[in-house]
């Protein structure tokens, strides 16, 4: 699950620690399409009242094509 979508990162909900620095292959859920983009683990956190973890992930790998379409779903979502 994933929150706070933005042009450089994104932020996700883990079941377990993920480690700074690791690199991770994700895949973006927006809406009509799907988006794989290769990220490096900002941070991460335990939650306060569950037993998951909160991680900031930082773009480091994707294609124009890939990165147009945030963009446009970024656009389309905040503009609307």
């Amino acid at each position: 699950m994933s929150k706070d979508l933005s042009a450089g990162g994104i932020k996700i909900f883990a079941s377990e620690f993920l480690p700074k620095g690791n690199y991770l292959k994700v895949n973006i859920n927006l809406i009509d399409r799907v988006v794989g983009v290769k990220t490096k683990v900002a941070w991460c956190n335990k939650e306060r009242v569950t037993e998951r973890y909160c991680a900031g992930l930082e773009f480091i790998e994707m294609n124009e094509e890939n990165n147009q379409t945030i963009s446009e779903f970024l656009s389309y979502i905040y503009n609307s």
